[in-house]
């Protein structure tokens, strides 16, 4: 693009936010158990979201989506994404932080610095100290059904 970097000059606030409850799969794999999809074993893993109601769409690479991509705590949870769907693809932009839920309760999800009390929406180390951040699960005033 000239005069600027790719996203830059354009923002996705005209598509509608959606809110979607599932899990992270691995899409290979769930493309093998419902249709038979010849996937090779070992396979490098291409991490998606499937909805409760089975929709699944893969996840475009930005920060806030870095931990469903490549934190497997996450994998076994139930979540709540928000974000976009791109008009024509099965492409999710993650545009919030990310919330589980667990026994009827909602939790935010992030990461956390012990040392600096610094918290962040993705996996890693501390922008100030550099030690690992853990996940936190903090329950929230909403309820699930």
């Amino acid at each position: 693009m000239p005069g600027g970097s790719i996203g830059a000059e354009r923002t996705n606030s005209s598509l509608p936010t959606v809110e979607l409850r599932g899990q992270v799969v691995c899409l290979s794999e769930e493309m093998h158990r419902r249709f038979g999809a010849n996937v090779p074993d070992p396979h490098p893993h291409d991490y998606g979201f499937k909805t409760d109601a089975g929709a699944c769409y893969s996840l475009l690479r930005i920060p806030l989506a870095e931990a469903l991509l490549t934190d497997t705590n996450l994998h076994k949870k139930t979540l709540l994404v928000k974000g976009h769907i791109f008009p024509q693809t099965q492409i999710l932009e993650v545009t919030g932080r990310l919330r589980s839920i667990t026994g009827g309760t909602t939790n935010e999800l992030y990461y956390y610095c012990d040392i600096c009390a610094i918290e962040s929406s993705f996996p890693g180390l501390c922008a100030c100290c550099r030690d690992a951040m853990h996940l936190v699960e903090q329950p929230t005033k909403i309820k699930q059904p």
